[in-house]
């Protein structure tokens, strides 16, 4: 009975990761198809568009145009939890905003690191295109699109779309999955780590709350300190307005591994009856041909940004 059992559970999850993950691969597909297709048409027809920033954040938001729909194609019915309402303070929100953004500042300097040596080897230099992409946009486009319309585009996919549909099977495994997930979308080096770290912050933000809200306005801090706080210090060229920011980058990074250090206990995983075990997870996402194309498409994405 309980091989029975098991062999139902991986039937469950091969059939879901496959659905979800074929899903996220069509997304990296259309997107690159339809951005390719946006280019060709504005420099045949307008090709003075193409300096203009507003084109240039219309080539990265048909990711979401086209990305939402092609997820909820592939995955839209299968079944899905919501996360149960749980007491979720004020506080407490701003213990897993701390927590996260030092998780955000150490991914940020892992990938940097390993982004600046791979450069050496290969003999040029590695483009960050997240930093290019937002040092480039003027400070409303960062505040619209960055810190608003991205955080709640990405949640909506990660969180609500796939998290939801792998928590039937365990809470470990479904965040752990999405914050991968997360990471490998954005699609290089540089962004890879923190994407990841955050990532897991966020799906445990929602899962503890219940609440879609939490892990939307804690994404939109994230996306608020790093671009739009760190762009206006260093456009403003005051030294001791970046000397400030710099203080109080660091207070809350020691401070978010205070909270990750002494309250271990918030940030741990709940384990429940229905959980699958990790190699259940494992054997029914490698066999999963969904679960391959994604993998391909992401490394595709990582491979291109090196070159």
């Amino acid at each position: 009975m309980k091989a029975e059992q098991r062999k139902a559970e991986e039937g469950g999850i091969r059939r879901s990761a496959g659905r979800l993950a074929g899903g996220f691969f069509l997304m990296l597909a259309l997107s690159i198809a339809a951005q390719l297709g946006l280019q060709l048409l504005l420099r045949a027809v307008w090709p003075e568009a193409l300096e203009r920033e507003g084109s240039t954040w219309a080539l990265v938001l048909i990711q979401y145009g086209v990305g939402i729909p092609a997820v909820l194609l592939c995955a839209g019915r299968l079944p899905a939890r919501t996360p149960e309402r749980q007491r979720f303070s004020a506080g407490r929100l701003g213990e897993y905003f701390l927590a996260g953004y030092a998780l955000l500042y150490l991914g940020n300097l892992a990938g940097t690191l390993l982004s600046q040596w791979i450069s050496a080897l290969l003999g040029h230099a590695v483009s960050n295109p997240a930093a290019e992409l937002s040092a480039g946009s003027s400070l409303w486009m960062n505040l619209a699109l960055v810190s608003a319309l991205a955080p709640l585009a990405e949640e909506f996919l990660f969180r609500k779309l796939l998290l939801e549909r792998l928590l039937p099977f365990g809470e470990k495994g479904a965040v752990m999955v999405s914050a991968l997930a997360f990471g490998l979308f954005h699609g290089n080096l540089y962004q890879f780590f923190y994407a990841f770290g955050v990532g897991v912050i966020l799906g445990l933000a929602y899962v503890r709350s219940g609440r879609f809200w939490f892990p939307v306005l804690l994404h939109m801090g994230f996306n608020f300190m790093g671009s739009v706080a760190a762009l206006w210090v260093l456009g403003s060229g005051q030294p001791a307005a970046l000397l400030l920011y710099l203080t109080g980058l660091l207070s809350l990074v020691a401070a978010g591994l205070a909270f990750l250090l002494a309250d271990r206990a918030c940030f741990r995983f709940r384990a429940s009856v229905s959980d699958v075990p990790g190699g259940q997870w494992r054997r029914a996402f490698l066999q999963s041909p969904g679960t391959w194309l994604f993998l391909l498409g992401c490394g595709t994405l990582f491979a291109l940004n090196l070159l």
